[in-house]
């Protein structure tokens, strides 16, 4: 935060300098004489003067905010490590209920949610929603691969993780029909595990 500070303050010196340089270049229509040259260096110094002023109000504004963006960035970490510790939370809770003699690692879903992070998913709706998976399948390892299916159905149809695995969640109970209806082509009398293949075919790529 310390250097984003810095470089606004940067910034808005170069700005200054900027603005110097062009009033330089303005001058020296004033020609080469002795009265151009008094009248020149007059000049600039006081606009070298008055820029000077306004590259200081222009630092402080710079700083000031700075220090806005910093309280806003603040608050919003603060935000969102709640919310994150409040979805590990409820997964925990849901691996704890679902699966039995739950070991408590949880190292392999936290590593699988920061690698889908890059894909551009939410880390609180891909823990809810692997702790809905949870739940229908009681396995980390089944609802962890039936999550890779409802993202590349998220992304293939554009909508949102918790719309797409709701879908993907029925499919594996034994009902295409959501996934029907959001356009993926599932070929009649397809069981579940059937219609699985055919949208992760669908969207693949």
């Amino acid at each position: 935060m310390a250097d984003h500070s810095l470089s606004l303050i940067l910034r808005a010196k170069d700005e200054a300098t900027a603005e110097i340089a062009r009033i330089n270049k303005s001058l020296d229509g004033l020609g080469s004489s002795a009265a151009g040259a008094t009248s020149k260096a007059t000049l600039m110094q006081g606009a070298v003067a008055g820029i000077a002023a306004a590259g200081s109000l222009a630092a402080i504004n710079a700083v000031h905010g700075a220090v806005s963006q910093v309280t806003s960035v603040m608050e919003s970490a603060v935000r969102g490590a709640m919310d994150e510790e409040r979805s590990i939370g409820r997964l925990n809770v849901i691996l704890r209920d679902s699966i039995p003699a739950w070991s408590g690692n949880t190292s392999a879903i936290e590593a699988s949610v920061a690698s889908n992070l890059k894909l551009g998913f939410q880390d609180e709706a891909l823990r809810d929603t692997l702790g809905s998976l949870v739940t229908r399948t009681h396995d980390v390892a089944t609802a962890m691969q039936l999550q890779q299916v409802a993202m590349d159905i998220a992304r293939f149809r554009g909508i949102d993780l918790a719309t797409a695995t709701v879908a993907v969640g029925k499919a594996y109970d034994g009902s295409a029909t959501a996934l029907q209806r959001m356009g993926i082509a599932i070929k009649a009398g397809s069981t579940g595990q059937e219609a699985l293949a055919q949208a992760i075919q669908a969207t693949k790529g």
